[in-house]
């Protein structure tokens, strides 16, 4: 029948030339039929005709509907006047069954022209919208796959048989060969075309039959020449036709190249070279020859690192000028000492970072999480700290025996001369001093 659009189901059917005469569908026991053609009824797995001719039944004697190109009338089926057409009398032409195509006369009429032998259905005589069974293509003009396990689609794609892999289902997998790809290739062939022609081996052996070991044990992923043996790559660290040479230490990650054995990722540290085969100057990270450093290490300058910095000094110029300092220190030579607490200060020995175990470089490093003794921080086991935050933070000076609860209040009484207000107080606030 004419159907517009197109559905592609996959249904788990065998295909009717593997099916009894007359069988649309049957199951895994090609001889029980569980679908039979129109025209036939089933019965114990067999299909068996009609009685009557055109007539669609569940019984020989039945005739509940009419096949396409019959129409129903008194009880039994008679064919449609004009070929190729559906009627629901014998002068009409309402549209086209399956292999004819709808077509206007010069006054308009509608009839049915038949499709290329080829097709299932058609919208013209040029091409086909459904392929008859067994068969794929614009025209229908390829058959399937013997891959397939059912009936492919218009461009010849189905679910495979065994064994057999690809879109079109017209491949063997790997490991067999032949015309219905029953045959197993030899032990360490991953795909062939006889039992004497490989044409890829599994990992770790090579020749025509893949009978032959690689040469080395440390090819990468076990590959190597289907001609020669020689690995395709090495495993890391190694180098050589057969990888059976170990690449230098110096070389970062200990790779190179398997047949110049130049390493791959550049040198270690303090040496250089192709093969990093040569040593960097002393106190040098970074060479292209012995007298040429282009990275000192901390605390060295000069064409070949010989200078040393001033002694507070982690980097410096030629100029003997420290572009950064060792921990604690500042200055131009980094000759200057700064906060305690503070692992880095500017000029004016403002802490901008702290050291372990000390915090808040707005209070000049002189919190800590060290003393907490609760989690979140709310007291401390010094008592001339308060909680502040997660941290704990110093009193002020303006406390008498640097005892407080927070940051402007005292605990007991002020230092002389710091009191605000008359009266004193158990709890009292204090004019606070920098600290």
């Amino acid at each position: 029948m004419k159907i517009f659009g197109w559905v592609y189901l996959w249904i788990p059917i065998y295909i009717t030339a593997s099916c009894p005469n007359n069988c649309r569908r049957c199951g895994q026991d090609i001889g029980w039929c569980q679908t039979c053609e129109d025209g036939y009824y089933q019965s114990d797995g067999t299909c068996y005709k009609c009685g009557n001719t055109g007539c669609l039944c569940r019984h020989q004697n039945e005739c509940y509907g009419c096949k396409e190109g019959f129409y129903i009338s008194d009880g039994t089926c008679n064919k449609c006047r004009y070929a190729g057409c559906l009627c629901t009398y014998r002068r009409e032409c309402y549209g086209c069954m399956d292999g004819f195509y709808v077509k206007y006369d010069y006054w308009g009429n509608l009839y049915c022209a038949k499709c290329m032998a080829s097709c299932k259905s058609c919208n013209n005589d040029k091409s086909c919208s459904a392929c008859k069974l067994g068969f794929y293509g614009s025209i229908c003009q390829k058959p399937c796959s013997s891959g397939c396990a059912d009936q492919c689609d218009i461009y010849g794609r189905c679910p495979c048989k065994p064994n057999f892999t690809g879109s079109l289902c017209d491949k063997c997998i790997d490991g067999f060969y032949g015309e219905n790809c029953s045959q197993p290739c030899s032990p360490n062939c991953s795909a062939c075309s006889d039992a004497n022609s490989c044409t890829s081996c599994r990992r770790g052996y090579y020749g025509p039959t893949c009978q032959i070991p690689c040469l080395s044990s440390m090819c990468a992923n076990g590959e190597c020449n289907r001609q020669n043996g020689v690995c395709s790559s090495c495993v890391t660290g190694y180098t050589g036709y057969s990888c059976n040479e170990t690449c230098s230490t110096r070389c970062v990650n200990d790779t190179c190249d398997q047949f110049t054995e130049k390493c791959t990722h550049k040198c270690k540290h303090g040496f250089h070279g192709d093969k990093c085969e040569y040593t960097c100057p002393p106190n040098c990270q970074l060479c292209t020859s012995m007298n040429n450093c282009l990275k000192c290490e901390d605390g060295f300058h000069g064409n070949t690192c010989e200078y040393s910095c001033p002694s507070n000094c982690q980097l410096c110029n030629f100029e003997n000028k420290c572009s950064k300092c060792k921990e604690g220190f500042y200055g131009s030579i980094c000759q200057h000492n700064c906060p305690e607490g503070c692992s880095s200060c500017d000029d004016e020995r403002k802490c901008l970072s702290c050291k372990a175990s000390y915090s808040n470089p707005n209070k000049q490093c002189q919190c800590t999480i060290d003393i907490c003794s609760s989690s979140p921080c709310t007291t401390c086991t010094n008592t001339t700290f308060y909680p502040d935050g997660n941290e704990c933070c110093p009193c002020s000076r303006n406390c008498k025996h640097a005892l407080c609860s927070s940051e402007s209040t005292c605990t007991g009484e002020c230092e002389d001369g710091r009191l605000l207000g008359w009266e004193v107080r158990p709890e009292m606030q204090c004019q606070l001093l920098l600290l």
